[in-house]
């Protein structure tokens, strides 16, 4: 929902051409300041942003300054709505995963699980005020390029999980939701989006 709507482009087309007279900017908030936050209605922790993230955007951060590049630091204002909420995310992602069968929902984590339930809960005028919402932060990152060539900044808050631990954890929810099964328990999420949002 925050990509900018711009055309397609050729990004490799200036692969060759080095970082030197790019001017880089590194937004100060809100992408440095997720904190670890305690599980929320008894669902699963927010770890924050990782250290090693954190670090090894650092390091990239240096080794483009040391290529050439300008760096400078700059603060983005309107970012503090990210915190806000996210039910256009939640209530488009119910949106296709209602299509799953109950079985590969059972799947997904409880944080994940929370979210789908949250969007499938959230009313029609709650999504609409997160569309406009995404809107002015589509307003306010476009705005922060001005004089700059590109945001360098995390993408991501946790580090990618090795294959194995991915492996175990699929085993594991597979099993919980065979358990679910065999009890007779109720798919999850259990019932449609309450936004009137057609389908074509």
């Amino acid at each position: 929902p925050l990509s900018a709507p711009v055309s397609e482009e050729d990004y490799s087309a200036d692969l060759n051409g080095g970082v030197r007279g790019l001017r880089l900017a590194i937004p100060a908030n809100y992408f440095w300041e997720f904190e670890p936050t305690p599980p929320a209605a008894g669902g699963e922790p927010s770890p924050g942003l990782d250290p090693e993230v954190a670090s090894a955007v650092r390091g990239a951060i240096g080794v483009l300054e040391s290529q050439g590049a300008t760096v400078v630091e700059a603060t983005i204002p309107g970012l503090e709505v990210l915190q806000e909420g996210g039910a256009d995310f939640n209530i488009e992602r119910a949106f296709f995963v209602e299509e799953l069968s109950p079985e590969r929902r059972e799947r997904f984590g409880e944080r994940y699980r929370t979210g789908i339930s949250r969007g499938l809960e959230a009313p029609a005028a709650g999504y609409l005020r997160s569309l406009a919402q995404t809107q002015r932060i589509q307003v306010a990152l476009e705005s922060a390029l001005d004089g700059y060539d590109a945001l360098v900044l995390p993408t991501t808050p946790i580090v990618a999980p090795a294959i194995d631990a991915v492996h175990a954890a699929e085993e594991r929810a597979a099993a919980a939701a065979a358990e679910a099964t065999s009890r007779g328990a109720p798919p999850t999420p259990p019932s449609g989006p309450t936004s009137n949002i057609g389908r074509n």
